[in-house]
């Protein structure tokens, strides 16, 4: 992914994403995509952007978009790692 433009927004300055006024995007680092052995299903899993600061790990699949919470700094090594704690739980 390109490098994003840094964002850190404060709680009363938030906006939401569907606002006309809103001019950023929490753009993601890294992205996966991780195929179930057992029944051929997708899990796209996104490092991105956290509006107050550091970053977030989301899992996309078919039935949800989940926030996992805090993510790693955005270095590929470390989101591999993290990835991994992630599956291995």
């Amino acid at each position: 992914m390109p490098l994003p433009t840094p964002v850190k927004i404060s709680k009363p300055e938030f906006i939401p994403m569907n606002h006309p006024d809103r001019k950023f995007v929490l753009a993601p680092h890294f992205s996966a995509v991780v195929r179930n052995p057992d029944n051929k299903s997708l899990d796209y899993y996104i490092l991105g952007q956290a509006p107050l600061g550091g970053t977030t790990l989301r899992q996309v699949n078919e039935i949800s978009n989940a926030n996992l919470g805090p993510g790693c700094e955005p270095e590929i090594g470390e989101f591999i790692k993290l990835l991994t704690e992630c599956l291995n739980r």
